[in-house]
C-alpha cells in the first residue's frame, strides 16, 4: 500500500532496498533468496543484507488475517530503479518461521511483484544470524539455543503459473498464447 503523501504534518523517514526484482537479485551477491512459510502460505523471501526495513508485498499481505495499521510516519523508500515509493501501512508482529522456530517481524506494505517478503539485516542480527552469500544460506545462532539455518535457493526465477480458466479468459480478451495439442 504505497500511498502519495497527503498530510504535510506527518513525520517522514528514509529507507531503501537494494533488490526488488529478479533482475536486481541476479546483479547482487549480498542477498539470499528462498521460500518461507508465512500466514499459512509460502512466501518468496529475500534476505537483503542492505535493506533498511522489512517489507511485504501488498498482494501477499491480503493472505493475512491481520489488518494493516497506519504507521506514525511516511517512509520514502529508495528502490533500485532510482525512484522512491512512499509506504505508510504496516502489519505488526508477523510470525516468520524458519526450521520450526518462530520469530517476529513488523512488515511494511510495499508494491512489489517478484518477492513476497524482504527481511533486513538488523532483524537477522537480533537473532545472531550471519548471511553466507556464497553458500546462499543464513545461519542463526540465538544465545542459549541450538544453531539452525535457512538454506536459500540458487534458482532465482520461479515459474509463473496461471490456471487454465485464467488462460482461457485472457485468450478470449485477445491475448496471444501458445497451445500444444496433446491429443494427436
Amino acid at each position: 500500500m504505497a500511498q502519495p503523501i497527503k498530510d504535510d504534518q506527518r513525520r517522514k523517514a528514509q529507507g531503501r532496498v537494494f533488490a526488488l526484482t529478479l533482475h536486481d537479485v541476479q546483479a547482487l551477491d549480498t542477498v539470499v533468496v528462498g521460500i518461507l512459510p508465512l500466514f499459512s502460505n509460502f512466501a518468496k523471501t529475500l534476505f537483503d543484507s542492505e535493506s533498511t526495513h522489512f517489507f511485504i508485498s501488498t498482494r501477499y499481505a491480503k493472505l493475512c488475517d491481520k489488518k494493516p495499521g497506519l504507521m506514525d510516519y511516511d517512509l520514502s523508500v529508495a528502490i533500485p530503479m532510482g525512484d522512491s515509493l512512499v509506504c505508510n501501512f504496516m502489519l505488526k508482529s508477523c510470525v516468520i518461521q524458519i526450521e520450526n522456530r518462530e520469530m517476529l517481524a513488523d512488515l511494511i506494505l510495499m508494491d512489489m511483484y517478484d518477492y513476497d517478503v524482504i527481511l533486513r539485516m538488523d532483524w537477522l542480527a537480533t537473532y545472531h544470524a550471519s548471511v553466507d552469500c556464497f553458500r546462499k544460506e543464513v545461519v542463526f545462532q540465538p544465545i542459549g539455543e541450538p544453531e539452525f539455518q535457512f538454506k536459500g535457493s540458487r534458482i532465482h526465477a520461479l515459474p509463473r503459473v496461471i490456471s487454465a480458466l485464467r488462460a482461457q479468459r485472457l485468450l478470449r480478451k485477445g491475448c496471444q498464447g501458445l497451445t500444444r495439442d496433446i491429443y494427436r
